[in-house]
């Protein structure tokens, strides 16, 4: 009998928005491991891996949380 494996489908990267790009590449350039950034901002590890994934946004709240801890500064221009 010939069995047939069922590929799993490839998981959709989220797309949402330039700030979350740009904040993700923050996060992985920052030398800081995900366990600190947790400790340092209070943020969940799973959370802040899933961020970095692709595989969830961040609310407002928490995406400003972590801006903050890692330099970002919001200025108008």
């Amino acid at each position: 009998m010939k069995t047939t494996t069922k590929k799993k489908p490839t998981k959709k990267r989220r797309d949402d928005g330039p700030f979350a790009a740009i904040l993700r590449d923050a996060v992985t350039s920052s030398g800081a491991s995900l366990y600190r950034l947790s400790a340092d901002t209070g943020i969940g590890q799973d959370q802040l891996s899933r961020f970095v994934r692709a595989d969830r946004s961040l609310s407002l709240k928490t995406a400003a949380t972590l801006a903050q801890a890692l330099g970002f500064k919001l200025t108008k221009e």
